[in-house]
């Protein structure tokens, strides 16, 4: 029995850590999750952009380095946040593979300056039919504002858009998006249960 269950930690270990080693050198976010760089996913995905406000509709990803860019399953295009023509609103895309039996981690921070001191931001967020347990926050002070999301999402959906309205916004100087994809609690069990039954078969056998 000891020897089953030896084997059913090794497996759910082994399920749970798919990953490249390059990962961890992506700079984190300030507040940053536990899973961020921690590669432990079936998928994962972590940029970091530092930018100014760019051209209305003009999209822009993460630079393809190490410092700013690692997947193991996505390039860096899959990520693009685009400002629209009122130099106001920003949009967010975080591309996906979908798959049933996984759900989706996420936390996405982002700073810049606006003229403006009203503490409100309008925010839009499609997770494609997922739904969104988290939170939203956001500040506006002294003329710097920033916003964080963190949650997760299920099912784990195709894609997320986010977009959002800075009143007096005028610069974004930093963009940090991250999401992990892992199997739901319930499918590890099933995977581990159905490992330990084929163990146990081959041995009555």
């Amino acid at each position: 029995m000891k020897k089953l269950l030896t084997i059913s930690l090794m497996l759910c270990l082994m399920l749970g850590s798919a990953s490249v080693s390059w990962g961890s050198v992506v700079m984190p976010p300030p507040g940053a999750p536990s899973w961020w760089n921690s590669e432990d996913a079936t998928y994962y995905a972590y940029g970091w952009w530092s930018t100014d406000i760019i051209a209305p509709g003009v999209p822009i990803s993460p630079p393809d380095s190490d410092s700013h860019w690692a997947s193991n399953f996505l390039a860096n295009t899959g990520f693009t946040a685009d400002i629209g023509a009122t130099n106001e609103t920003i949009s967010l895309y975080l591309d996906n593979v979908y798959r049933t039996d996984l759900y989706k981690k996420i936390y996405v921070y982002i700073t810049g300056t606006a003229t403006s001191t009203v503490d409100s931001v309008d925010t839009i967020l499609d997770t494609d039919g997922g739904i969104f347990a988290g939170s939203q926050t956001w500040t506006i002070e002294s003329g710097v504002w920033s916003y964080v999301l963190a949650g997760e999402i299920y099912p784990q959906p195709d894609y997320v858009r986010l977009t959002f309205t800075v009143p007096g916004m005028t610069s974004v100087t930093n963009i940090w998006a991250g999401e992990v994809c892992v199997p739901e609690p319930a499918t590890m069990g099933l995977l581990s249960i159905g490992a330990l039954s084929l163990v146990r078969r081959k041995k009555t056998v």
